[in-house]
């Protein structure tokens, strides 16, 4: 989808996305580039990209009064949100809502050694990040619920960084892993 996109120009309205709007213009923002535009592997615009998402998950567990502020600062004014303990495609209201809740959670923390992750650049201006990471979520009666989780990241760059950040999130989407079906684990066992 996105080389199609890499490649096309979208008209503004081009699509609509009901009371989610911006759409158009978030894929009219990453169909901004070409493929002669795109930028190669470049390990210190991949690792700002990944240093992005970090942050993303220091700030989500940081436990601090304001984090809901914090978090949702670091999303584009048009962003869509897949959240991990969701439901429903968020944005606007709906996005900062979902994390006056999740990065609310007391002692929500990341497992050490959970992140792992994969960079794709896209442009100077654009970029994918995708892997997977675990959360652990304090439950009353003491226990730690582990909730390992993928997520894919997509940035655009910000004219101006935000708590030293110079990436926008523009689309998250972060599931809890599903199980394997048995017939893909046996698939996946032949090769």
């Amino acid at each position: 989808m996105f080389a199609r996109l890499a490649t096309q120009r979208l008209a503004p309205g081009a699509l609509s996305c009901g009371r989610l709007g911006g759409c158009a213009r978030r894929l009219s923002a990453l169909a901004d580039f070409s493929g002669e535009e795109q930028v190669g592997h470049d390990p210190l615009l991949e690792r700002s990209v990944d240093e992005a998402t970090l942050h993303w998950c220091k700030t989500v567990t940081s436990g601090a009064a304001d984090n809901w502020q914090r978090v949702s600062a670091l999303y584009d004014q048009d962003a869509l949100l897949w959240g991990t303990v969701s439901e429903d495609l968020r944005g606007e209201q709906d996005l900062v809502d979902y994390f006056k809740y999740f990065a609310m959670i007391p002692g929500l923390s990341l497992r050490e050694g959970s992140y792992k992750s994969n960079v794709q650049i896209l442009s100077e201006d654009a970029a994918i990040n995708s892997g997977y990471y675990t959360f652990e979520i304090p439950q009353d009666n003491g226990d730690v619920k582990a909730v390992p989780a993928r997520f894919t990241f997509v940035y655009r760059r910000r004219d101006e960084p935000i708590d030293g950040c110079e990436w926008a999130i523009v689309n998250h989407h972060s599931s809890a892993i599903p199980e394997q079906p048995g017939a893909l684990k046996d698939i996946l066992a032949k090769r």
